[in-house]
């Protein structure tokens, strides 16, 4: 078994006016979108549930319906929880998800190994608040083809934006990297001279991070969704590194929590 929890907090994660069922689909897919970086499939969920009293009814039907309708989609039962009364706080929510392995075992942000190639999934990253964050998918069908396919070394996904989360695959293996950062998709909807450093550190994304042996590269051609090889693992003393172009010298980037 393999267990996470993940909390959304109204004014930080999602604003007041925001419909109950965007709320509901996020405070699903986060913690769903943390068992596709395990590899793993969800089986049960529970949910506790910290309600304002200017919450009325009508929102919290709406909210259920949707909390339900996504669980369906997956096959996983509501198993627990709590509700209580926040007075005059924020609408707070904590989701706890079960799952199991789609292949062998869970799936580590400690497997990563000097020579593996770095790996994001998805049509581009950056730019996912106000709205994407709210309607995403978690990438659960592209794990588990990763899974019985590929044979992730490590593997996350970017909620804290991309430097940040593969500082802790980095942390966690005694590894550092370099990036192509002429490789590394950045989302259409970002515009800007500060695209790059937008792909690189904005957050819920909910796109996996993932490194693989060389001798996995081949079977990358036959993904059927969008993959980027953006860099290689390498040893833990050159840190985290990188280059805009083929041709420049590598610079030290900045991760935080590496």
């Amino acid at each position: 078994w393999a267990i996470s929890t993940d909390s959304l907090i109204e004014s930080v994660h999602f604003l007041e006016t925001d419909a109950p069922g965007k709320v509901a689909h996020k405070c699903v897919a986060v913690n769903f979108s943390d068992m596709a970086a395990m590899g793993c499939r969800p089986r049960f969920f529970l949910l506790n549930l910290h309600v304002p009293a200017r919450v009325d009814s009508r929102w919290l039907e709406d909210f259920k319906t949707r909390l339900y309708e996504d669980l369906r989609e997956h096959g996983v039962s509501l198993i627990g929880g709590d509700t209580c009364s926040a007075g005059d706080r924020r609408l707070s929510l904590v989701g706890t998800v079960l799952g199991q392995p789609f292949a062998g075992d869970p799936v580590l942000r400690s497997g990563a190994k000097c020579g593996d190639t770095i790996v994001v999934t998805g049509a581009g990253l950056g730019g996912s608040y106000p709205q994407r964050h709210l309607d995403f998918s978690p990438r659960l069908a592209w794990s588990e083809w990763l899974c019985r396919h590929l044979g992730p070394s490590a593997m996350m996904d970017i909620s804290d934006g991309l430097l940040q989360d593969l500082g802790h695959i980095l942390k966690q293996s005694g590894v550092g990297a370099e990036l192509d950062l002429w490789r590394v998709p950045i989302h259409p909807e970002v515009s800007g001279e500060d695209r790059l450093e937008r792909a690189l550190r904005d957050g819920e994304d909910f796109e996996l991070l993932f490194t693989c042996r060389q001798k996995a590269i081949p079977a990358l051609a036959a993904c059927p969704f969008p993959l980027h090889s953006i860099g290689t693992i390498v040893e833990q003393r050159e840190g985290c590194r990188g280059r805009k172009t083929p041709s420049a010298a590598f610079e030290i980037l900045h991760t935080s929590g590496w």
